[in-house]
């Protein structure tokens, strides 16, 4: 593919022309120009088209003998590794990156296309194993690969990598560093107008506010991405948009609303057939479902969530199913289940806390609220200190994200130590202290709950 035809896909790429973009990568194609195969792959995967992205990436593996061009056959790999990922395939992807890594070494160095590839494979690197929690190994990888994307003026794969950047550090909890990363590629994006790719950000953005619980701004976020995907006609992109709205009506307390949303994410990832995805939908439904009551909805969503999670090589799967298990069991009729309810929480917070704050806030609050169930019936005093200790690591996670949803549970939590403690002037200071910050930031139903 000549240099012209090369900035001509990269500029309708950035401004979110994909239609205009495939037509023109498609035409190619058919003349047998296998160069032009990652862009197409590029192109389905901004329109959330996943199972077609890996359909011609697996395609396009097949033909690659049939070139004689080394730099060709490394970009195929490396958009079929990326492929693999979207689907959840991860031990596929794994194996296509390794593939690629070791043809990486037949490009001489003064290659023109040397520095691009290997900025193209640090990303897909820093993809694959941030999916198994290694976030800061992660973002080197994806510093690198953005200095050289920046260097060589390929504005779009820098600004993707901005966004991996923010969506390590949201995982690794500094939310602050996120933020920053997510605002800097939404100025390029709103300044090419790609909306569909904007999509993306705005959600990223919205989930930052949502666990600040800044509830206003996230609502705010995520349905100015939903309003950009009713304008691009890419509704299918929208499951995460809907999920963590849900979200935002799940932590106020609106349980239906919260429920409704989680269902439209589900219905979209289905269409897209990604077990990971869908795991996260069903966790939401699965726990919704158990706040409301509902036995036999939770229950079959709790079969399904499991059955990925045994049929899966990915650790959030089975954290989310973990998860979910031990929300059912605590929330059981029977004492005895409850307690059964400890196991799942604790092995949440030893094993699978690196994956996703989320899941480590989740365990923390819950086996806290088993802690003193248990200390209320046996009046076993040692309880105090485990309450304790897990109150004041939830507090830290808290503090270092600005989540302050978090921060106001885990002072009343700590408040009801005192109390037991007999500690009334520190038990009515934590409650006065959640009651302020709860009312600066307008968090009604947390506000209830220290007065």
């Amino acid at each position: 593919m000549t240099i012209l035809a090369i900035e001509f896909l990269d500029e309708k790429i950035l401004k979110g022309q994909f239609d205009y973009a495939m037509h023109y990568a498609t035409q190619r194609a058919a003349e047998g120009d296998l160069s032009v195969i990652p862009y197409q792959c590029r192109i389905l995967d901004c329109q959330g088209f996943y199972l077609e992205e890996f359909s011609v990436a697996k395609d396009a593996t097949q033909c690659i003998e049939n070139t004689s061009s080394l730099d060709v056959k490394l970009e195929i790999l490396l958009a079929f590794s990326f492929a693999c990922f979207r689907v959840g395939k991860l031990v596929l992807a794994t194996k296509k990156l390794a593939e690629a890594k070791n043809l990486m070494m037949e490009i001489a160095e003064d290659h023109p296309k040397a520095e691009e590839l290997t900025a193209r494979m640090h990303y897909v690197e820093g993809i694959l194993i941030s999916e198994v929690g290694r976030h800061k190994e992660a973002l080197k990888h994806y510093q690198k690969a953005a200095k050289i994307f920046k260097k060589l003026g390929l504005l779009f794969d820098y600004l993707s990598t901005l966004n991996a950047n923010g969506i390590s550090f949201y995982e690794m909890n500094d939310h602050q560093h996120a933020l920053n990363y997510f605002l800097e590629a939404l100025g390029i994006l709103q300044r090419n107008d790609n909306l569909l790719y904007a999509m993306k950000i705005y959600n990223n953005v919205g989930l930052i506010y949502l666990e600040m619980g800044k509830y206003h701004l996230a609502l705010k976020y995520f349905d100015e991405g939903l309003s950009y995907a009713k304008k691009t006609n890419s509704v299918l992109s929208a499951d995460y948009l809907h999920l963590n709205k849900g979200r935002v009506y799940f932590e106020n307390g609106e349980n239906n609303e919260a429920e409704r949303h989680f269902h439209k994410s589900l219905r979209l990832r289905r269409k897209v057939g990604n077990d990971i995805t869908i795991s996260q939908s069903l966790y939401f439904l699965a726990i919704t479902a158990v706040r409301k009551g509902e036995k036999e909805k939770a229950q079959q969503y709790l079969r399904e969530l499991e059955f990925l999670a045994s049929n899966t090589e990915n650790r959030v799967v089975e954290a989310r199913w973990i998860c979910a298990e031990g929300y059912w069991l605590k929330n059981k009729e029977r004492l005895y289940d409850k307690m059964q309810a400890y196991k799942s929480f604790e092995r949440i917070v030893a094993e699978y806390g690196e994956l996703e704050h989320i899941f480590t806030v989740f365990a923390l609050e819950n086996l806290i609220e088993l802690l003193l169930m248990e200390l209320s019936v046996t009046g076993y005093e040692k309880l105090l200190h485990e309450v304790d200790t897990y109150a004041k690591h939830l507090l830290q996670i808290g503090e270092k994200q600005h989540g302050y949803p978090i921060i106001i549970k885990s002072m009343i939590l700590l408040s009801k130590v005192s109390m037991i403690k007999f500690d009334l002037n520190e038990a009515d200071n934590l409650l006065n202290q959640a009651l302020t910050i709860a009312e600066e930031q307008q968090l009604e139903l947390l506000a209830n709950r220290a007065r």
